[in-house]
């Protein structure tokens, strides 16, 4: 299990651009603050993703990458992936 986590840290790249507030013409941005709280989490996130969608739901390895790909276009149009 180490060495799966260290595979999805090193290759799996996904970050957010969202922009929590404004203040005093500084932008907080959620991805530094996610980084602060656990290094790697949305990696982590799409990682155990992919996992319900094989495990659970019983996708094969084809369709959960499709869904994978979908999943993270959707997300990149609408802003939250960036």
């Amino acid at each position: 299990m180490a060495m799966v986590g260290g595979i999805v840290a090193t290759y799996v790249r996904a970050t957010t651009p969202i922009v929590l507030a404004q203040y005093g013409g500084q932008a907080i941005k959620l991805q530094p603050v996610l980084d602060q709280l656990m290094p790697s989490l949305l990696p982590l996130l799409f990682t155990l993703y992919a996992y319900w969608l094989i495990k659970t739901k019983g996708y094969s390895y084809g369709k959960a990458v499709i869904i994978l790909f979908l999943t993270a276009f959707v997300l990149a149009l609408i802003g939250v992936l960036g």
